[in-house]
């Protein structure tokens, strides 16, 4: 939170990081959000593709499902930008953590040089942003190597391509 970097976090790099790993993550969640909502629409487009199907002996309701037909392939083009958007942040998130795992070190380094020259409340509180960062650090790890999102991603990845080759 922006809280804990104007009360702890002392360097102009630093605070950047951690405002841009922010932004990044919230960036990401809103994509996912996006993904569900999507594939909630394609769903029901797709049931309602399939009731009209089986109601083509009547000419007003055969009529919609061109209109169906394009509704759904406009969502499945918008599931595929957002994909590629969560790939990009997703890559940002790898490249900031490597930036991050170094102020990390930094951070605990600077606490144990604190420590041993009698600065112990400024050691205690670098030792704190450090044990943050990491806990950071582990969550980006987490989200980037194969966590909860990339395995989402994947999912719907595969949903978007079985449409696409479907239509």
């Amino acid at each position: 939170p922006i809280s804990f970097i104007c009360a702890h976090i002392r360097t102009k790099r630093e605070a950047e990081l951690l405002l841009m790993i922010g932004e990044t993550g919230a960036k990401l969640r809103v994509y996912m959000h996006h993904v569900e909502e999507t594939y909630q629409k394609k769903f029901l487009v797709e049931n309602s593709m399939e009731f009209m199907w089986s109601q083509t002996q009547d000419d007003r309701v055969a009529c919609f499902i061109p209109l169906l037909r394009q509704l759904q392939w406009g969502l499945i083009q918008h599931l595929e930008r957002l994909l590629t958007h969560i790939s990009v942040s997703l890559s940002q998130l790898k490249a900031l953590s490597i930036t991050l795992a170094q102020f990390v070190d930094i951070n605990n380094n600077l606490s144990l040089e604190l420590e041993c020259a009698g600065c112990s409340a400024l050691a205690a509180e670098k030792r704190n942003v450090a044990d943050v960062e990491k806990a950071l650090l582990t969550d980006i790890q987490s989200i980037v190597s194969k966590g909860e999102l990339p395995d989402r991603c994947a999912l719907t990845a595969a949903l978007v391509s079985s449409s696409s080759s479907s239509s």
